[in-house]
């Protein structure tokens, strides 16, 4: 015999009730999802850094990144990658957050204080050697001599610092050349100690003029060079020079005197031009290090 209307509208409203109390996955022999689903919620967002690029195509979806640049192509964009001009990855030995590959001082904790991929150059940014020829071009910044020379250092730094550069399409003769020096200038005269590049080779400098000692380049630099060169300055006792191009290595370091002029990098093309796509600014590590500016 049936159970009948009644008994029927019975049956249907304990299983209401059920449904209700105990959730339709407890009904229906689920696994429970409310902890799984409380989960996604709270990650839900398409944005999570809010710099206008959803997750999903952020090369850098945890730090706020627009220009999503990546200056050595390796899918990570230059705000959260540490090591920005280089896609090798090494390790990071002395734990400063700075990967081997790019750390000026691999054995000794320094901080990135500026990276600038020059995809938009501000002349506020920059202050300029007098008589300077700064032509911004797409991800780059050309520096062309018009006389006797032509300069970029950082407006808001100041004291040791070290310096990573990626130069391209080098254009030196005779005495031109390219300089990476880690002090200011003196009466419109940059003078300290630093790194010279020309066509034939890799010099240090102690104080403008005393390019000694060298290591010459296997071949004469070509237009369609690319240099990565690294001063490392640790003030006030000594310093290094490494000019990286395809397999090439050369490396030099030397004991300094601490230069007149105070210790302000300074990037200085005498008689000649070259392009620079990126660079990196590096402080040897006191306390915490700040947020480094990444542009």
């Amino acid at each position: 015999m049936g159970v009948g209307y009644a008994g029927a509208m019975r049956c249907w409203i304990a299983v209401g009730l059920a449904i209700a109390s105990s959730g339709c996955n407890t009904v229906f022999g689920l696994e429970p999802t409310v902890a799984l689903d409380a989960a996604a919620s709270s990650d839900a967002s398409p944005d999570r850094d809010d710099d206008g690029v959803l997750n999903e195509v952020d090369i850098c979806p945890e730090v706020s990144d627009p220009a999503q640049h990546d200056e050595d192509g390796d899918g990570t964009g230059d705000a959260c990658d540490p090591c920005a001009l280089d896609p090798s990855t090494t390790g990071d030995g002395d734990g400063d957050g700075i990967d081997d590959a790019c750390d000026p001082r691999p054995a000794a904790a320094d901080c990135l204080v500026l990276f600038d991929s020059f995809v938009g150059f501000a002349s506020t940014d920059w202050e300029q050697v007098a008589g300077s020829m700064v032509i911004p071009q797409p991800g780059a910044v050309r520096l062309v001599t018009p006389a006797p020379r032509t300069g970029l250092r950082p407006a808001t730094i100041s004291g040791p610092h070290s310096l990573r550069a990626r130069f391209v399409a080098p254009s030196f003769a005779g005495g031109d050349h390219l300089r990476l020096l880690g002090s200011s200038m003196v009466s419109n005269s940059d003078i300290g100690h630093g790194c010279w590049i020309d066509a034939a080779m890799l010099s240090l400098v102690n104080v403008v003029p005393n390019p000694v000692p060298t290591a010459p380049f296997s071949e004469i630099l070509g237009p369609s060079d690319t240099l990565v060169v690294s001063m490392i300055h640790d003030a006030p006792t000594t310093f290094a020079c490494a000019v990286a191009r395809a397999t090439e290595d050369l490396r030099l370091s030397r004991a300094i005197q601490q230069s007149p002029g105070g210790n302000q990098p300074l990037i200085v093309v005498v008689g000649g031009e070259i392009t620079m796509t990126a660079l990196a600014v590096y402080a040897a590590q006191v306390g915490t290090c700040p947020a480094p500016v990444i542009r």
